[in-house]
């Protein structure tokens, strides 16, 4: 009875915090992951892949958890660690950028880690001649910040 009452409050609190933060913020991360020419496709493509894994979880969770019990929370544990890695190592910090100037930092190879130090500002005119830096059919010479210094 009480391990019952202890994991329905847990799923709770889970739910809590999911709907506040890794829940809608994936949605965001993955839209802003894409050049703008995949984009459309990509997302439509993580869309069916975020509905096909919830039916299998849903479809397959009763199975597993009679077999494996309270274990299966550990499952889970271990995709969360796992995805906080992916997160901090191959995640680039999108905060007050544009979605071209994300591009340019991937094609560019910024390090994640220190990713939210990156000043688009710094980048070598060679990258914009030699079309290294243009994503999509949107170049990059013409994000957010370079509009402001031109005004």
């Amino acid at each position: 009875q009480a391990a019952g009452s202890v994991l329905i409050v847990f799923t709770c609190l889970f739910i809590v915090a999911f709907a506040t933060t890794w829940g809608p913020l994936v949605w965001a991360v993955v839209a802003e992951l894409y050049p703008a020419r995949y984009r459309a496709t990509c997302m439509g493509l993580a869309t069916a892949s975020n509905w096909i894994w919830n039916f299998l979880i849903s479809l397959f969770s009763t199975v597993i958890v009679d077999d494996i019990h309270w274990f299966f929370g550990l499952v889970f544990g271990g995709c969360c660690l796992g995805l906080a890695a992916i997160v901090y190592f191959f995640v680039i910090e999108s905060k007050d950028r544009s979605l071209e100037e994300i591009d340019t930092m991937y094609v560019l190879h910024v390090n994640p880690i220190t990713s939210s130090k990156w000043d688009g500002s710094k980048v070598p005119e060679d990258a914009y001649a030699s079309g290294v830096a243009e994503q999509g059919n949107i170049p990059v010479s013409r994000t957010a910040s370079k509009v402001d210094e031109e005004k």
